[in-house]
């Protein structure tokens, strides 16, 4: 009992010391569990602790015993002049050990090779290395018929093309939500060539019906010239486009296009700036003219508006 409390005071040092060291998380930890200890209900705190303090008593119970049963055969044992019994001992040499031959006895197990005046003992394998060994022998053909011959488990280039298909589910996904947090306010130039290419086929597809294949102007407004009826900046263009102007004949594409699909659509429109196409219509409302210290700023120049310029769809 003497060895038993000197190693339970020894245990409990050790964790003192173990707490005065912990860094900074593992002390998170402790308080976030001792807060938890602290919100128990008293009850069953009480039941908890006396739980744990039963376990040990029958732990040292059991120890007590087993010792005393012990004892009382090695006392037969040596009234019989037979070998004291040994618990730790057995369990040693059934388990750790097995059934090594002493030194003395080492001729009876000694193999006939000899290099150099070293020998060779033939000795059986410890128990712990054969368990080992028929555990790697279990694991293998369970691994086999686990991947080969039932198939259940998934290779890593397997799982690695899974991963990469849902990774590109998962951008896609964040990519359509990014799109349409787009608005008038964080809208951007668009200068991407394959973003403009599909602008391109937007534009030929929804608005040359009113502003002419090459946004030369027909019905509605020349939209390469730098003249603008409501404002000629990414974010007036972008807004625009969004909602329309119902008066004039411009219906909302908000309903119809993506925020990503009219932010690339306001860049193809002042791509096309200065292009000159062929057939250009007439100059229509204000002109505007790019700052020299932001691109995105503008200054405008009031001229009187073609009268071609009050009806039709008017993007401008």
């Amino acid at each position: 009992m003497k060895k038993i409390a000197t190693l339970i005071a020894g245990f409990s040092s050790l964790a003192l010391y173990g707490q005065d060291a912990a860094v900074a998380p593992e002390a998170e930890h402790v308080k976030n569990l001792a807060d938890k200890i602290h919100d128990m209900d008293s009850g069953l705190l009480v039941v908890l602790v006396a739980g744990i303090m039963m376990m040990i008593v029958m732990l040292l119970s059991t120890w007590v015993v087993i010792h005393a049963i012990i004892n009382i055969l090695n006392a037969e044992n040596r009234a019989k002049g037979r070998p004291e019994i040994s618990l730790f001992g057995d369990l040693k040499k059934k388990f750790i050990t097995g059934d090594l031959l002493p030194v003395e006895r080492s001729e009876e197990i000694q193999l006939s090779h000899n290099y150099d005046g070293i020998v060779e003992l033939d000795n059986t394998m410890p128990p712990w290395l054969r368990a080992i060994f028929g555990v790697t022998i279990l694991f293998a053909i369970s691994y086999l018929g686990y991947y080969y011959v039932l198939g259940i488990g998934k290779f890593q280039t397997q799982e690695y093309k899974e991963e990469m298909e849902q990774a590109s589910i998962e951008i896609a996904e964040y990519q359509k939500k990014a799109a349409n947090a787009i608005n008038e306010e964080n809208v951007k130039q668009e200068t991407d060539k394959v973003e403009l290419a599909a602008a391109k086929e937007i534009f030929a597809k929804n608005c040359k019906t009113c502003h002419g294949a090459n946004a030369e102007g027909g019905a509605g407004p020349n939209l390469t010239d730098a003249y603008w009826l409501h404002g000629g900046s990414v974010q007036e263009i972008f807004k625009t486009i969004k909602y329309g102007v119902p008066a004039k004949g411009m219906i909302a594409w908000q309903q119809k296009l993506t925020p990503k699909d009219i932010q690339s659509l306001t860049g193809y429109i002042l791509s096309v700036q200065g292009t000159n196409p062929a057939g250009a219509k007439a100059p229509q409302g204000e002109l505007v003219s790019a700052s020299s210290d932001a691109p995105n700023d503008s200054t405008t120049t009031s001229v009187p508006a073609d009268s071609t310029g009050q009806a039709g769809d008017s993007l401008k």
